[in-house]
């Protein structure tokens, strides 16, 4: 349940860190700071989501436990690969996420100059982008399997 909950959550918060992005901060409320507030907020629901699946492995039979671990392990990788790209990359850099895509969208001149310095960074970042998003589909396709395997027998 915790973990549909942050899930959900987070939706919410994209939702309004977009429409605060077009209208202007509200006070404190940033478009900014409700990004970091969801790209936090993510990781443990999908760990929570994973630790359902581990869960289920208990409950489940051989064939299938070797799938709801496979998907647990899946959700747990996604974590960790984006907690990399999000935190731990851009710390090298010495940024964040955040002022690396300004400045490759031109938002802003000295951001631009800090993601150009940073390119092999940013290439990393987005590779590692692309295999964690490449992961989470990979998941959902297992999740989709089990679903179908399992739909008759529980």
């Amino acid at each position: 349940m915790w973990a549909s909950v942050l899930l959900l959550a987070t939706n919410l918060i994209w939702i309004l860190a977009v429409a605060l992005n077009l209208l202007g901060p509200l006070g404190f409320l940033t478009a900014g700071a409700l990004a970091w507030v969801a790209f936090t907020l993510d990781l443990p629901g999908a760990v929570l989501l994973g630790a359902a699946y581990g869960r289920l492995r208990w409950e489940a039979g051989s064939a299938r436990s070797i799938l709801r671990m496979a998907i647990f392990w899946g959700f747990v990788g996604w974590a960790a690969l984006s907690a990399y790209w999000r935190f731990a990359l851009p710390l090298v850099t010495g940024t964040d996420v955040q002022d690396l895509l300004q400045g490759l969208l031109g938002a802003n001149p000295d951001a631009l100059i800090l993601a150009r310095s940073a390119w092999p960074s940013m290439l990393q970042i987005f590779g590692v982008w692309i295999a964690a998003a490449g992961l989470f589909f990979l998941v959902h396709i297992l999740i989709a399997v089990d679903y179908r395997r399992s739909s008759g027998t529980e």
